[in-house]
């Protein structure tokens, strides 16, 4: 191997570590020969414009790879659902609520479509979405209705109480919501073939 050959091989790992299992080798014959016929000059005036170019794409496509981009929309509605509680607690209701529905709304209309690009067929998960979001939403209504209870009967309430119901309304509801849409977002299982067929 040339040391201009070698000089490449150096370069070729600022590719993503895929890219380069695949292609590595075959760039730098390539390049080995492209020197050969043209020259080092200008070999490399090409080969470093070239870089230039493609590695931060090729940088930016595996970072945007959908298992990345579903991690960084969960940590985005967490952190904006978190935001939401703690708003509601220290600052105001209105502002907590309308980062929680930011958050619902990041979760419901792009968490399902990237998750869906990398997960494989489940004819049973409609089905179960809609038991998850079942148990939420009945422990939702009976939080809620003990709270009512609660409020009604004892007049001694303190901000621990509230905090806890508050923050257990809201994470159920949201949590109900949001399997609720995820099983209408998903395939309905598919049907058992006829007898005989």
């Amino acid at each position: 191997m040339t040391r201009h050959a070698r000089a490449y091989r150096a370069l070729v790992r600022a590719y993503p570590r895929r890219f380069r299992a695949e292609f590595a080798d075959e760039m730098v014959r390539d390049f080995d020969h492209l020197v050969r016929d043209l020259g080092p000059a200008r070999s490399w005036s090409r080969t470093l414009l070239d870089l230039a170019v493609t590695v931060p794409r090729y940088r930016l496509e595996s970072f945007m790879e959908p298992r990345r981009s579903t991690s960084a929309l969960t940590v985005t509605a967490t952190a904006l659902a978190a935001l939401g509680i703690v708003a509601i607690l220290t600052v105001d209701f209105a502002p907590g609520i309308a980062l929680i529905l930011v958050a619902a709304g990041v979760v419901v209309t792009q968490r399902s479509r990237l998750a869906r690009s990398i997960r494989p067929p489940d004819p049973d998960r409609r089905r179960r979405l809609v038991r998850r979001g079942a148990i939420l939403a009945v422990i939702c209504v009976v939080s809620t209705t003990l709270a009512w209870i609660e409020l009604s009967v004892s007049e001694n309430w303190h901000g621990g109480k509230v905090v806890v119901y508050n923050a257990l309304f809201f994470v159920t509801a949201i949590g109900a919501v949001v399997c609720f849409v995820g099983a209408i977002r998903s395939p309905a299982s598919a049907a058992s073939p006829p007898a005989g067929v």
